[in-house]
């Protein structure tokens, strides 16, 4: 696929203040993101390159939210609410592993 976007992240922070202002209980996975992170920034690490475990990536692009999620969250206002705040796009840039509870550095 695009390099672009070969994996996405997106935080728990903006998961739970999406579920809040929505009064929803939508499970981190349904929002369509590879990887779910935790205490980071994820915006202010567009154009860097970083390090998830062993992995290096590189962040292109904020994940924009789209019609086909909303429709999927049967919800009018999820492309609002999710704008700046849907994730991000990376490039993967070396092989190895990636594993639950890995550290993300710069």
């Amino acid at each position: 696929n695009d390099k672009k976007c070969q994996i996405t992240l997106i935080e728990i922070e903006n998961i739970d203040q999406y579920n809040k202002t929505t009064r929803t209980n939508i499970p981190a996975l349904d929002f369509l993101r590879n990887i779910v992170t935790k205490g980071i920034k994820l915006n202010a690490l567009v154009g860097k390159k970083f390090f998830i475990g062993e992995v290096e990536v590189k962040g292109h692009d904020l994940c924009r939210p789209c019609k086909n999620l909303q429709d999927s969250f049967q919800q009018k206002n999820t492309i609002k609410e999710l704008l700046n705040t849907g994730g991000l796009r990376c490039e993967i840039l070396n092989t190895g592993r990636i594993n639950v509870g890995d550290l993300i550095k710069e």
